[in-house]
C-alpha cells in the first residue's frame, strides 16, 4: 500500500512539572535529498478523513521519513501553552491548533508558521466562568480535544458546548462564534468538526442531549438540527453509569462519503449507527446495537461502511451504506 500517514505528530503527553505542551513537527524531506514534500491536512484524519496522505489508488510515494527522534528529521520544535489534544490542521504554510487552560476557563486558537515554527497568532476565543468539570475523565481528556477544520482564508475551531468559532487565517481575528449549543459532555468534548459544501457540522453526543447541528460557514447560523432517534430505554437500568447518562454518550466524528452516487454522512452514536443526508440532516437509516461510548470514526471502502459499536460490548458492524 502506497498510502502514508500524516507527517505531523500529535503532542507528547503534558509534563506534570511544566503543565505545557510541546508540539513537534517533522522536517519533510524525501529520501536521498530530494525536494521537500508539502501536504495539506485540513481536518481530523486528513484530506479525505481516512488518515492517509495519498489518495486511494495513487501509486506515487509521498516520500516521508521513516525514522524520528529529537535530533533526526526534526526541523523545529515550538512550545505551546496550556493543554490540547486536537489534531493540528495545516494549509497555506500555517499550522492551526486549539488549546485550553486546564481548569476550562479559557479557550484558544493558535497559528504556527509551518516553515519556522514561530507562533503567528494566539487568540483567546472563549471564556467560561463555570466550565463543566471533567471529573474522573481528566486523565483521559481535556477541554480542547475536538479537531478544527481549515480552508482557504478561514479556520473553524470547536470546543464542544463551550463554543465554535470561525477565524480569518490572514489576521487571526474572529469572524463569528457560537456558544449557545448546549450539551453536557460529562468528561469533556471529543467529536471533531466536519465540513460539507457550505456547512460546518457539529456532533453533540452528551449525557443530556444527543444531536447533530449544521452551521452556515459564512455566518455561523443554524441551517439544520437533527436529534438522535434511538429509544434509550435506560430509565430503569440499575447502576450509577445509567443514572449519570453515560449510556447515552459517544465520542465519534462522522464521515461523509458518496454512496450510490449521493452524499451520505456516516455517524456512530450510543446504541446505534446512522446514515444522514449532510445537506438536510434527514436520517436515512440506523442500525441499533447494545453499546455506548463509541469513539472511532467510521470507515468506508468499496461501498461498505464499517462501525465500531462502543466500549463495553466491543464489536464491528459492516454493511452497504
Amino acid at each position: 500500500m502506497n498510502h502514508q500517514k500524516s507527517p505531523f505528530f500529535a503532542p507528547d503527553k503534558v509534563s506534570s512539572r511544566s503543565n505545557r505542551w510541546s508540539l513537534i513537527f517533522a522536517l519533510l524531506l524525501v529520501a536521498f535529498g530530494r525536494p521537500a514534500t508539502h501536504a495539506d491536512w485540513p481536518e481530523f484524519r486528513g484530506p479525505r478523513g481516512d488518515g492517509l496522505v495519498s489518495a486511494p489508488g495513487d501509486a506515487k510515494l509521498v516520500g516521508l521519513p521513516l525514522h524520528w527522534s529529537e535530533t533526526n528529521n526534526i526541523k523545529w520544535k515550538t512550545e505551546i501553552p496550556d493543554r490540547g489534544w486536537s489534531t493540528p490542521v495545516v494549509m497555506g504554510g500555517q499550522v492551526w491548533l486549539t488549546t485550553a487552560t486546564q481548569d476550562g476557563h479559557d479557550y484558544f486558537a493558535i497559528c504556527v508558521d509551518a516553515e519556522t515554527g514561530k507562533v503567528r497568532f494566539n487568540e483567546k476565543v472563549f471564556h467560561a466562568d463555570n466550565p463543566e468539570p471533567l471529573g474522573n475523565g481528566a486523565s483521559m481528556n481535556c477541554y480542547a480535544t475536538p479537531s478544527s477544520f481549515i480552508e482557504p482564508g478561514r479556520v473553524y475551531v470547536h470546543f464542544g458546548s463551550a463554543g465554535t468559532a470561525c477565524l480569518d487565517t490572514g489576521t487571526g481575528k474572529v469572524l463569528w462564534k457560537r456558544s449557545d449549543l448546549p450539551c453536557r459532555h460529562y468528561r469533556g468534548p471529543s467529536s471533531s468538526l466536519v465540513s460539507f459544501e457550505n456547512l460546518l457540522i457539529l456532533t453533540m453526543d452528551g449525557a443530556d442531549l444527543q444531536y447533530h447541528v449544521a452551521l452556515d460557514k459564512k455566518s455561523g447560523e443554524t441551517v439544520w438540527k437533527t436529534n438522535r432517534s434511538v429509544a434509550w430505554n435506560d430509565e430503569n437500568v440499575p447502576g450509577q453509569m445509567a443514572k449519570d447518562g453515560d449510556l447515552r454518550k459517544a465520542h465519534s466524528t462522522p464521515l461523509i462519503v458518496t454512496a450510490a452516487g449521493k452524499p451520505q454522512m456516516l455517524s456512530a452514536g450510543a446504541k446505534a449507527a446512522y446514515g444522514y443526508d449532510p445537506r438536510t440532516g434527514k436520517e436515512f437509516w440506523k442500525v441499533q446495537y447494545a453499546d455506548w461510548s463509541v469513539a472511532p470514526r467510521p470507515i468506508y471502502d468499496r461501498g461498505l461502511a464499517f462501525f465500531v459499536t462502543g466500549l463495553t460490548k466491543k464489536g464491528t458492524l459492516g454493511g452497504k451504506a
